[in-house]
């Protein structure tokens, strides 16, 4: 798979990049590979969008984004690399969401707020 999901240890964050298209099944399996994270590791977890291609995901890929997200509840979300047009639809998905996000322009400043205390 083309995209990537790891726990960094020094950062103390879930990174999860996401590169070209993203399908279903592609983010079937990233959120078997999170689920086998204990929760500590799943609360505070960096997204980058900058080399994801297409996000106008198919209608499939939108409702399981949307319903199989819950592992993420009490979670602080930072994303990195969203263009304005993803914001506006990233922002209408997170609203349903039970967790922190944020959007910034940079890594550094994305790693800052997630380690900050809630």
């Amino acid at each position: 798979m083309k995209h990537k999901s790891f726990y960094d240890e020094e950062a103390g964050v879930l990174r999860i990049a996401y590169i070209g298209k993203v399908t279903t099944d592609e983010f079937r399996a990233l959120n078997a590979e999170w689920n086998k994270l204990s929760v500590e590791k799943r609360n505070k977890v960096l997204v980058d969008l900058s080399q994801l291609e297409n996000p106008l995901w198919d209608r499939e890929t939108r409702k399981t984004l949307s319903e199989e997200t819950d592992e993420f509840e009490g979670a602080k979300v930072a994303m990195v690399g969203v263009a304005p047009s993803l914001r506006v639809l990233a922002k209408l998905f997170s609203q349903k969401q039970k967790h922190d996000v944020r959007y910034f322009k940079t890594e550094a400043q994305a790693i800052a707020w997630l380690k900050e205390e809630s």
